[in-house]
């Protein structure tokens, strides 16, 4: 399907460019249609001789030619090709980046993205280079504190939104991170052709409200499908005799039947966090519940019909409580669930699974072959499948579904930081990641590396990636050049994948829609984000320290509401109403 969508993309593309002849300036980034003297044929235009050589046009001042379309979805498709390398014979023009990656890649890549082919064959051709600061996930949040707090900043910031919650507005009034838009507007010609094609909806999320262009994201050919949900050992299933739960008493009793039957010790992984910070298994409730500081900044906000609402003081988290404090005393989750379940992409987390302790656990799509890969080594009869997230009754609807948007990668989000300079030469850098050459360069690295052409002119996997030993899920990070944002494109090789990897997306979508997901662009100013802090740190801290104590027994149930009543007492209706505030604020905002 993908494949025929992107032949039918290159014929449009293609019919075009025979209509289509157009030039544009850098300053004006727009696409036009060729005026009819495009078509005078060359012996018609003034001799060489009549116009000094100094009038004519130099050949860098005259833009290639933009051709302009939309895939099915609107997301808007510009070709362009630059001029190589990017900085001037002689010169030598470095930025520093910030950059996060798994712990599990760290084995594969010692020096990080510097070590990929792909990074390797970009510097090559543009002539940038780029110095690394690299940082797992396990470390990221406090190292990354630590930086701001130094104001040693580096250049680039990749991962941004797993890192910074204070609001854009507020970065760039304090000098942290600059405001793009000149960026935008002067140097990145493809970028802003490609914005000036967009949505109102999506031109509002990559503003602030002050008007600021803050960050710098992928967009997608084609929306993606959900990530990561809840998944199960079928073949347990089919030994206790029971049929894919849907609804929590279903899970109750396939959770009891692991425990009583098969003596399993994780009937079910219960994340550290409590909820997972997809929100899954809390949003059949209604409310938002993912509180978490790893492996992201999570805080569980959501809106109903516009009015912020705070999970945790909500009734629907009481419930959830009750449900799983009343599985730990049963031994349901594990006694040591804080400490076995704490990173998600870490091997004490993924050798429970692997090792055949967990009935139902919560995965990333791009761990499932992983796990069947170990797993089935392990265990010749191992079989797993995406499970949907749980309901109070059949056919009920969630909202808490990422919203579809052209704008994607939750890591593919940069900003760029006061430390700075030579911003032109960044600016057509990062645009050139929006181009074909780029896009393919940095989503399956160069050619004869991990991909090929075949006969037929199709992308296809070579000898190398196929015999490699680095495990699949890993495999395209060690090749491609992860990190900065690009246009995603549909036309890389189509690896060949298991059956529950096909099924795992439209399984965790089910029933599900965006109705009460906060937007995710919301901007607060300097003083609210002084205000914020002040009052929702200490929050923070007082529900991190009681949340596991109140699955454990350590706190009893019957303590719930007064804890509530603290956490209103602390000052959290204060936050609220500042969240609210940048909700009432992001509606507001002009996109003409």
């Amino acid at each position: 399907m993908k494949k025929t969508r992107l032949l039918a993309l290159l014929l449009v593309l293609a019919m075009m460019a025979a209509l289509m002849v157009g030039c544009s300036s850098k300053e004006e980034a727009a696409v036009e249609e060729a005026p009819a003297a495009s078509e005078a044929p060359a012996e018609d235009a003034p001799p060489a001789e009549e116009a000094p050589a100094e009038e004519e046009a130099p050949a860098e001042e005259a833009a290639p030619e933009i051709i302009s379309g939309y895939t099915e979805i609107g997301t808007p498709i510009v070709s362009y090709v630059y001029e190589l390398p990017l900085v001037p014979e002689g010169e030598d023009i470095s930025f520093s980046v910030w950059a996060t990656t798994s712990d599990g890649l760290t084995q594969y890549l010692p020096n990080g993205f510097a070590d990929t082919p792909g990074y390797q064959e970009t510097e090559k051709l543009t002539g940038v280079k780029l110095d690394f600061t690299m940082t797992s996930s396990t470390v990221n949040s406090e190292k990354f504190n630590l930086m701001i707090a130094s104001q040693d900043y580096t250049d680039i910031i990749t991962n941004i939104g797993q890192s910074w919650t204070q609001g854009y507005d507020y970065a760039i009034e304090e000098d942290i991170f600059i405001d793009l838009k000149d960026m935008v507007e002067n140097d990145m010609i493809v970028y802003k052709a490609l914005y000036d094609q967009l949505d109102d909806d999506t031109k509002r999320d990559l503003h602030t409200d002050n008007g600021y262009f803050p960050v710098l994201y992928s967009l997608n050919y084609d929306y993606a499908e959900q990530s990561e949900g809840p998944m199960i050992r079928r073949d347990y299933l089919e030994k206790v005799g029971m049929e894919i739960p849907v609804t929590y008493d279903d899970w109750d009793e396939v959770l009891h039947a692991f425990k009583t039957e098969l003596d399993l010790a994780q009937p079910l992984m219960l994340p550290k966090g409590i909820v997972h910070t997809s929100n899954m298994m809390m949003s059949g409730f209604g409310v938002s519940g993912t509180f978490s500081t790893f492996p992201m900044v999570s805080e569980p906000y959501y809106q109903v019909d516009g009015q912020v609402k705070y999970g945790v003081v909500e009734p629907g988290f009481k419930e959830y409580m009750e449900m799983v404090s009343g599985w730990y005393a049963e031994g349901i989750i594990s006694e040591e669930f804080m400490v076995l379940n704490d990173n998600p992409m870490g091997t004490t987390y993924t050798s429970q699974i692997n090792g055949g302790a967990a009935g139902i656990f919560f995965a990333d799509g791009m761990m499932i072959e992983n796990y069947i890969t170990v797993g089935t080594d392990n265990d010749p009869n191992y079989d797993i499948w995406a499970i949907p997230d749980p309901v109070k009754e059949e056919g009920q609807i969630i909202h808490f579904l990422s919203k579809k948007s052209p704008i994607a990668g939750r890591l593919s989000q940069i900003v760029v930081t006061t430390a700075a300079e030579n911003l032109d030469i960044l600016a057509k850098y990062l645009d050139w990641f929006f181009t074909d050459e780029g896009a393919i360069l940095a989503a399956g690295g160069p050619e004869g590396r991990a991909w090929e052409f075949d006969a037929d002119g199709n992308k296809v996997r070579t000898e190398e990636w196929n015999n490699s030993d680095v495990p699949k899920n890993e495999r395209n990070n060690v090749y491609s050049f992860g990190g900065l944002p690009l246009l995603s494109r549909e036309d890389m090789p189509e690896d060949e994948t298991y059956p529950v990897q096909e099924a795992a997306g439209p399984i965790w979508e089910a029933n599900h829609d965006s109705a009460y997901v906060m937007p995710t662009t919301l901007s607060i100013s300097a003083q609210e984000s002084e205000d914020y802090a002040a009052v929702y740190n200490d929050i923070q801290t007082y529900i991190e320290e009681n949340l596991a104590r109140f699955v454990t027994g350590d706190n009893p149930m019957s303590e719930w509401d007064a804890f509530v009543d603290h956490i209103m007492e602390m000052g959290l209706e204060d936050c609220i109403a500042i969240k609210q505030a940048a909700v009432d604020r992001y509606y507001e905002r002009s996109v003409g």
